[in-house]
């Protein structure tokens, strides 16, 4: 039956996203493993397209797993954006650009805090 959620529940509510993107991961895992669903009757039943064994497992880790390679690559992608507009500020100061120079700034700062963010 806890199977069945990820693929029929329906979210009424996530402001944040959070449910709606664990769903989504426990989708990617049953398909990466080759467990899907199909209907005998009135009955649906869950089948391997390749049996992996009875020691098999689905778990939060491997869910957490994806989720950490996501966000490292998003607090990553940030700094670098960050780091990149904050070599562009005293750039734009010398060629005295000033309105350049103060997006440059409020941009690094904006990525930097995203990064910082997308830890927590």
């Amino acid at each position: 039956m806890y199977l069945d959620i990820p693929l029929d529940g329906i979210v009424l509510y996530d402001r944040d996203g959070w449910l709606t993107s664990r769903l989504a991961a426990i989708r990617t895992l049953l398909d990466r493993h080759g467990l899907y669903r199909i209907q005998r009757e009135r009955d649906l039943i869950w089948e391997w397209r390749e049996f992996l064994g009875f020691g098999w497992e689905l778990n939060w880790e491997m869910v957490h797993e994806k989720e950490r390679t996501r966000m490292s690559q998003s607090v990553n992608y940030r700094i670098k954006l960050a780091s990149g507009f904050i070599k562009e500020a005293p750039q734009d100061l010398d060629l005295q650009r000033w309105r350049s120079a103060v997006d440059n700034a409020q941009l690094a700062s904006e990525n930097a805090a995203k990064a910082v963010l997308a830890l927590l």
